[in-house]
């Protein structure tokens, strides 16, 4: 190019510009690369690396999208294209602090009239707030709620006395198990904030040392529970399925894993518990008492998980009562809280309890 005049080269760029756009909007981006690379070559500009970022855009290669538009935006400053692009860039790439930054710079110095930019500003703040969120939960420890919060939740379960062997008139090593379940059981009976905490960490320890024979589902049971007091659901709900298959009468196991459950939306596994449910649709000339045969779970929706008289109140419809008044149908509650994904999960587990007869009046034991 040391041949060619100043003028020349800026021609010549100009011709190559052209090129590369024809090529671009023939979508062979490979080639509209090539193109701009050399009318950059001939004479630096901004909109040349700002068209080659846009070829790089539509391969998303993003790393290469932020290198030219960054080129662009050192000979330009207020290159809005640029930075939008730039800013795109950054957040496919889930540098979100830096694209809220070129988003913010391309709305002020355009004076807020691109609503999309503006737009974009609003979501990218959000994606930001919520990255840095789960950074901060991410590394900060999981602690327990209040003692008085812990205390309400152990007391809504209705006590019993320690399992054989892990009273306090057993001697048991603390370098032990067993040793460490029964330090954790004395620490809980304090019903205070650091009780609480010292009985989390004797749970822990007593599950790490292991040899707790018959009363490994209790340790599993007691270790889920304050886990998923300190946030823990995913290790609290393992903790809670290993007390299940370990001892399959641990009723506050199921009742807790239920909770849990239905709190977070999940889904059951294995077969629907509603499979063996039939709707309460009336056949021709029967009373109330009358069942239609159809499985519930071949209904689709929720709504028809529900029979008639729910669904009619899940609908907002209401019927007249013997005097004229309105009178709203209810729904029966087991099926109305199969109307819920979660609520199938919540019963199955439920459902053990009641067919095994170990369902307690208010809840079983810690």
């Amino acid at each position: 190019m040391l041949e060619y005049s100043e003028d020349e080269r800026k021609q010549l760029a100009q011709k190559l510009k052209e090129a590369g756009n024809k090529a671009y909007g023939a979508k062979d981006f490979g080639k509209a690369i090539g193109l701009y690379s050399q009318a950059i070559l001939c004479k630096p500009d901004p909109v040349y690396y700002s068209n080659r970022a846009a070829c790089h855009n539509a391969l998303g290669s993003w790393e290469k999208v932020v290198e030219d538009t960054t080129a662009a935006i050192n000979l330009d400053p207020e290159y809005v294209k640029a930075l939008n692009r730039r800013a795109n860039a950054y957040d496919h790439l889930e540098k979100y602090s830096e694209a809220l930054l070129d988003f913010t710079a391309s709305c002020i110095i355009d004076g807020f009239r691109n609503e999309q930019s503006a737009q974009s500003v609003e979501r990218l703040l959000k994606k930001f707030a919520e990255t840095k969120a789960k950074e901060i939960l991410q590394d900060k420890p999981a602690r327990l709620p209040s003692s008085t919060f812990v205390g309400n939740y152990i007391q809504s379960f209705r006590t019993k006395p320690r399992p054989e062997g892990l009273e306090d008139s057993v001697e048991l090593s603390e370098d032990t198990g067993l040793g460490q379940l029964q330090k954790g059981l004395k620490a809980l009976e304090s019903k205070t904030g650091p009780g609480y905490e010292e009985a989390a960490e004797a749970f822990d320890k007593s599950l790490e040392l292991g040899d707790l024979g018959e009363h490994a589902a209790y340790a599993y049971n007691l270790r889920g529970t304050f886990r998923c007091l300190k946030g823990k659901h995913e290790e609290a709900l393992s903790d809670l399925s290993k007390s299940v298959e370990l001892d399959p009468e641990m009723t506050q196991s199921y009742i807790k894993r239920a909770s849990m459950n239905l709190e977070l939306g999940r889904f059951p596994h294995g077969p629907p518990f509603s499979s063996w449910l039939t709707s309460t649709r009336r056949r021709p000339g029967q009373g109330r008492g009358g069942f239609h045969g159809r499985p519930l779970q071949e209904r689709r929706g929720p709504r028809h998980l529900l029979p008639p008289r729910a669904a009619a109140l899940h609908q907002g419809r209401v019927r007249r009562g013997a005097k004229g008044l309105p009178k709203v149908d209810r729904p029966r509650p087991r099926l109305h809280l199969l109307a819920h994904p979660a609520g199938r999960d919540a019963v199955q587990d439920g459902l053990h309890c009641v067919v095994h007869g170990h369902l307690p009046p208010v809840h079983e034991e810690l």
